[in-house]
C-alpha cells in the first residue's frame, strides 16, 4: 500500500521578506462592572473606557493608546502602576 501512495504535495519554495507588524500596543488598566467607576479611573490615569459584552452584562475596560512604540508603552503603563493601579499591564493587538 505505501508503494502505490501519492508523494507528498509540494510547497512553494518562494520567501518573501516583509517588515514586522507588531499590532497595536495599549496599556489595559482595569474592567468593571460599573461604568462610573471605569470613567472615574479613566480621568486619573489620562485613559479611556471601552464598553465589551452584551447590554445588561456589560464589563468595561480602562484602556491608554493606542500607542506608538514599546518605549510609549512602557512610559504609560509606569504612569498607571504610579497612579496606583497595580493590575496595569500592556496589551497587544
Amino acid at each position: 500500500a505505501a508503494a502505490t501512495a501519492a508523494p507528498p504535495v509540494r510547497l512553494p519554495e518562494r520567501v518573501t521578506r516583509t517588515a514586522p507588524a507588531p499590532g497595536r500596543l495599549y496599556v489595559e488598566a482595569a474592567t468593571f462592572s460599573r461604568r462610573d467607576l471605569a470613567d472615574r479611573q479613566a480621568a486619573r490615569i489620562g485613559g479611556w473606557v471601552e464598553a465589551q459584552g452584551p447590554r445588561g452584562r456589560q464589563t468595561f475596560r480602562v484602556r491608554i493608546g493606542p500607542l506608538r512604540s514599546v518605549a510609549e508603552a512602557d512610559a504609560a503603563l509606569e504612569r498607571s502602576l504610579r497612579a496606583g493601579v497595580s493590575e496595569s499591564r500592556i496589551a497587544v493587538e
